[in-house]
């Protein structure tokens, strides 16, 4: 949440606008299903606060923010108080450096980093003792704790559980074509669902061998449509700072270079080989996704979104 910045904004522009849109809550509720009504939930107090900001930019945040938590949680309005002030402070007081950190880590490490976590559930269990069990009060505190705050908690923990874990494949080097044999000796990487590495939506599995100059993919799904699709992105410099995938993957950065693999065959399954030549590099940044065609639904093989990198000749480093 960030009121008062959004206040600043305001009066330094309000002289040189005449009207301000808001694309903070409607858009999400209607996609995306239950998750986006939930991530349109999870924006409400900030939405309250623009839709009377815009109203009069002069609105003393304090107050403003006082009325809508005393409205909301009344016998627990000290607590979810300082629930608030502790998110707002902590957006609005830390910024972020993209040239030093990428956005993932600096929200988990910096901004809201484990300690600030235990604080937040804290201010939000001892909220909901507070109040009546079954008020209206205690179902709000409830459901911000259960189902909107659950999800960004259950996040920071996964973060910090995979974060620094590097994935590896160790890839043989072959002299010749890859046999059927090749293939059976190398591991089989299956990937996961986007984020934090969940269950799949559809199995799919990667394999690799090097040849020469070539990173050999075998790329494999029991079960596709001809929509599906795998894309191998490589960075250009593998000594930068970490960047994240777009929700949009079909955002182009001069950051990455993306390979396309599409489905060719017409019998429900996806069996193809791709091969990517790696120019001298000895030192690739490298992900693999499987994008289906629906915005914003990809599985991946590192679950944090960190690319992986090649480090020798026979292995592949995360």
């Amino acid at each position: 949440m960030y009121p008062n910045i959004f206040k600043r904004w305001l009066l330094a522009t309000r002289d040189v606008t005449d009207s301000c849109f808001i694309n903070g809550l409607n858009s999400r509720l209607n996609r995306s299903g239950e998750e986006g009504r939930l991530n349109a939930f999870s924006t409400y107090p900030m939405v309250w606060l623009q839709s009377r900001l815009l109203w009069n930019p002069e609105y003393s945040v304090d107050e403003l923010l006082g009325d809508y938590i005393r409205n909301s949680f009344g016998p627990a309005a000290d607590t979810m108080r300082r629930f608030h002030d502790l998110i707002i402070s902590r957006w609005e007081g830390i910024p972020w450096s993209p040239e030093t950190m990428d956005e993932i880590a600096f929200i988990h490490c910096v901004r809201y980093d484990e300690d600030r976590v235990r604080e937040l559930k804290l201010l939000l269990n001892q909220a909901a003792a507070q109040c009546e069990p079954g008020s209206p009060e205690h179902r709000r505190i409830v459901f911000w704790r259960d189902r909107i705050y659950s999800r960004f908690f259950q996040e920071s923990a996964r973060f910090h559980q995979y974060a620094d874990q590097i994935p590896e494949y160790y890839c043989r080097s072959i002299s010749e074509e890859p046999e059927e044999s090749d293939w059976k000796e190398q591991p089989v990487v299956s990937l996961v669902e986007r984020q934090w590495g969940g269950p799949p939506e559809k199995t799919a599995t990667v394999q690799m061998l090097r040849r020469g100059s070539e990173l050999l993919f075998r790329l494999e799904m029991p079960n596709a449509s001809p929509e599906d699709e795998f894309r191998i992105f490589t960075a250009g410099d593998s000594d930068a700072v970490q960047k994240n995938y777009a929700p949009n993957v079909n955002k182009r950065w001069t950051f990455w270079q993306e390979y396309r693999v599409r489905n060719e065959r017409d019998d429900g399954t996806f069996l193809a080989i791709f091969r990517l030549p790696l120019s001298g590099r000895e030192k690739l940044r490298l992900q693999i996704m499987r994008y289906g065609g629906v915005w914003n639904r990809f599985d991946l093989w590192s679950p944090t979104l960190r690319p992986i990198r090649i480090s020798r000749s026979n292995g592949l480093d995360g």
